[in-house]
């Protein structure tokens, strides 16, 4: 599905490279909202991770959004967006995770790594040097197309249209720490989500233009989730049928499986589902 997206994209992109065109640029403030139920797991869940079987997502948040319009003829523009926006919490089921939540885990392990105190090493390594990494943050990226509409005004202008849209959202820690007796070795502790879907939008431009190069304006992108992916990393140690989180070498992070892996999802599930999002965003746009 990615793969295809990216093809479209291509395309899209080649076609206008060629076009006479008007572009303009627009930068703004933004609210987006995700809320989709992930489709039936086809894999068990490990007991230390959230479950994706059937579990509704929410990702609210209030961020910056950028922009940009392509004029391909008198009427048709080619338009792409990007908004980036900083949830106050997710919602996975029915339970609530926020940015400082996990800056409280990224707190505890610090502690607990520096006074040899991680319950999944047996052996109480002390480790200092620790950098650790709390996120919160929702990516979203649009292409379309879109219709300029007459609406018998010069100052007032409408641009209706549609196209496809792909959103990211990244929620956990990640921290690095190196042994007090050093080994040489750079280890990683993480756990964290990525939720990411694809969705079919409509496209709403509403703007005022007060100058020759100057309008201000309203975006407003209804979609109409289909797919989704879930996926959890964490870097886990089994110690007496239990398993922890636990600080691992680069050579076993980097390792294509293994529970030490921090590169390999740990569980994961993806496929068509339903769902709905909406893009908004208020700002100045620059017409060149």
């Amino acid at each position: 599905m990615k793969k295809l997206l990216t093809i479209m994209i291509i395309l899209i992109l080649a076609t206008a490279a060629f076009a006479d065109s008007i572009f303009s640029m627009r930068a703004a403030g933004a609210f987006d909202f995700v809320s989709y139920t992930t489709p039936k797991s086809t894999t068990d869940k490990p007991d230390y991770t959230l479950s994706f079987d059937h579990t509704q997502v929410k990702t609210p948040g209030f961020g910056f959004d950028v922009g940009a319009d392509l004029k391909l003829s008198e009427s048709i523009v080619l338009y792409g967006d990007f908004s980036m926006v900083f949830p106050s919490k997710i919602t996975v089921g029915n339970e609530g995770y926020s940015k400082a939540m996990a800056q409280e885990m990224v707190d505890f392990y610090k502690d607990a790594a520096e006074k040899g105190e991680i319950a999944g090493d047996p052996d109480h390594h002390i480790y200092k040097n620790i950098d650790g990494k709390a996120f919160l943050s929702t990516v979203s990226a649009h292409l379309g197309f879109a219709k300029l509409i007459n609406t018998g005004s010069s100052v007032f202008g409408l641009t209706l249209g549609g196209g496809v849209g792909y959103t990211r959202t990244s929620s956990g820690f990640k921290m690095t720490m190196v042994r007090e007796t050093s080994d040489g070795k750079l280890y990683h502790m993480d756990n964290y989500e990525v939720y990411s879907d694809l969705s079919l939008d409509l496209y709403v431009n509403a703007r005022y233009q007060f100058s020759d190069h100057f309008s201000v304006g309203a975006t407003v992108m209804p979609g109409f989730i289909f797919f989704s992916s879930s996926k959890q990393y964490a870097t886990v140690a089994e110690l007496a049928g239990e398993k922890y989180p636990v600080p691992v070498s680069s050579e076993d992070y980097y390792k294509a499986d293994g529970l030490g892996s921090g590169i390999t999802p740990k569980y994961e599930n993806s496929g068509f589902c339903a769902g709905f999002s909406l893009n908004t965003a208020i700002g100045v746009t620059f017409h060149f």
